[in-house]
């Protein structure tokens, strides 16, 4: 079964990723960065603690861009908008997961 994680607090108000490893299972496991949790991108320790736990990370463009971080993201990092968001929740994925 593929998974989405939708995370929403920044690296410093989430310091324990253990719970996507622990209940990501056998199958693909997507995250989706939103609000804060778009600091992940430009967090150099974090970023790739992050990017070893999933197959595809997403980040909101919107968020980057209030937060000042428009084009700073690390380019692992796949930037998508409100409309691919609901498609990746709504289809792309058999389960959703908010962490």
């Amino acid at each position: 079964m593929d998974r989405l994680f939708i995370m929403l607090r920044s690296p410093s108000e989430y310091r324990d990723l253990s719970i996507i490893a622990s209940l990501g299972g056998e199958g693909r496991i997507g995250i989706i960065l939103f609000q804060d949790a778009v600091m992940f991108s430009v967090h150099p320790d974090r970023r790739d603690e992050l990017l070893d736990m999933a197959d595809e990370v997403f980040v909101m463009g919107n968020d980057l861009e209030a937060r000042g971080f428009k084009g700073k993201g690390d380019p692992r990092f796949r930037v998508i908008g409100y409309p691919e968001a609901v498609d990746l929740i709504m289809e792309g994925y058999d389960l959703t997961i908010t962490v």
